[in-house]
């Protein structure tokens, strides 16, 4: 079929598809920014899932009537579908749905906000505090990879920041995302991590972008580690720290299924789904309140020092392995959730010291700077109340050698 008779086909195609559900469509729903092709998609969802599959600059018919669905927002299934095709077509509502769905906190709505945002020319100055914000959130490694591909400056800062962060998926992210030449302070965060990072992945991916600029650059000496880790414990020379496998918390009356430990507010429960993340909730005598529930989450442990409650939780899937977060009073009297980092690896144990967080993982490359000569091997990262990060000394760090021309 040619080419302007397929188009003219679909355009009267699309003005006489119904716009309601398919009838095996249940009542309940996935968010309107999940794109996903089902029975709940309308005949009209399916012509413009075909439309926009075609990846090619969208007729202003197919546009007009992405627009009409938008506005009308009475077939949600089809929402996602006609979002995307208005960010091809570069409409300017698009930026704004793309903050409104990536405010929402929920991992299938930042993956379509990251997929919109992309398609902005130039974002504005509303999308900065948005996506900062969201940077912590369920889709933190996507957008540091956004936002390291674009050219605003104040994305160049976050980008800068991304590299230099605790969150190793922040900094993943970030090298992943770079598409050009660097201006001089992202060189010299990428000059770092290829120097420094104690990942050997994200230590080999900053090499190879350094590479391909055909620029000179030089690996630096790095930091001398304070900290020295052994199995089970971790020293400095004033402090010795004992590995945990668990919660810190007295333990709950009775010891009920998925208990964390006690809280001033009740019982910190944990019920964990897999590979599809889980949900935290605080139970006391007659009632139970839902604290969040998160694709990445799997609660594991809690650690309270203080007035801070930190979450551990681990999870092995594409939404991450787990990391951790705390807890927070509500002004109801309940607790609320946020996550502080995520992990690239597993957790195997964990402490709190004098505001300090130590984390224990399997020496493997995601998560240690040297190959592995036991499975029994371990690297610990401790992080700082300030935001400050490093690696412990120990078995998994023996080829870094006391400096730069001993690195791998």
């Amino acid at each position: 079929m040619p080419r302007a008779l397929e188009v003219t086909t679909l355009a009267n195609a699309v003005k006489t598809a119904p716009q309601v559900a398919g009838t095996e469509c249940t009542e309940r729903r996935r968010p309107e920014c999940r794109y996903e092709i089902g029975p709940c998609l309308s005949p009209l969802g399916f012509i413009l899932s075909a439309i926009e599959s075609n990846r090619a600059q969208p007729d202003p018919r197919f546009v007009e009537v992405a627009s009409q669905v938008v506005q009308q927002h009475a077939d949600l299934p089809s929402l996602p579908i006609a979002w995307r095709i208005l960010a091809r077509a570069r409409h300017p509502t698009v930026e704004a749905e793309a903050l409104r769905q990536l405010s929402r906190g929920d991992y299938d709505c930042g993956s379509e906000a990251a997929r919109l945002l992309a398609f902005v020319p130039q974002w504005s100055t509303q999308a900065r505090p948005v996506l900062e914000a969201a940077l912590r959130g369920p889709n933190g490694m996507d957008l540091a990879s956004l936002l390291a591909s674009r050219e605003e400056a104040w994305a160049e800062a976050l980008t800068v920041q991304s590299l230099n962060d605790a969150d190793a998926s922040l900094r993943m992210g970030a090298v992943r995302g770079l598409r050009r030449g660097p201006p001089p302070p992202v060189r010299r965060a990428l000059v770092h991590l290829a120097s420094c990072d104690p990942s050997a992945v994200i230590k080999a991916e900053a090499r190879r972008f350094l590479k391909s600029l055909n620029m000179e650059w030089s690996i630096h000496a790095c930091a001398v580690p304070v900290w020295r880790s052994e199995p089970g414990v971790v020293m400095s020379a004033t402090e010795r720290v004992q590995l945990l496998q668990g919660s810190n918390l007295p333990p709950c009356e009775g010891n009920p299924q998925g208990a964390l430990g006690l809280l001033d507010q009740g019982c910190l429960v944990a019920s964990n789904f897999g590979e599809w993340g889980g949900v935290l909730g605080l139970a006391w005598d007659g009632g139970a309140a839902l604290i969040t529930r998160d694709a990445a989450l799997q609660a594991v442990a809690v650690l309270r020092e203080d007035d801070s409650v930190r979450v551990v939780s681990s999870l092995a899937h594409m939404s991450g392995s787990g990391g951790v977060g705390h807890l927070s009073p509500k002004s109801d009297g309940g607790l609320q959730y946020a996550w502080d980092l995520r992990f690239l690896a597993q957790p195997t144990a964990w402490a709190v010291s004098q505001g300090r967080l130590f984390v224990e993982f399997g020496a493997d490359e995601m998560v240690a700077p040297c190959k592995a000569k036991s499975a029994r091997e371990r690297v610990v990262m401790v992080y700082e109340r300030d935001g400050g990060w490093s690696l412990a000394s120990g078995a998994s760090t023996r080829c870094l050698g006391d400096g730069p021309a001993s690195l791998p």
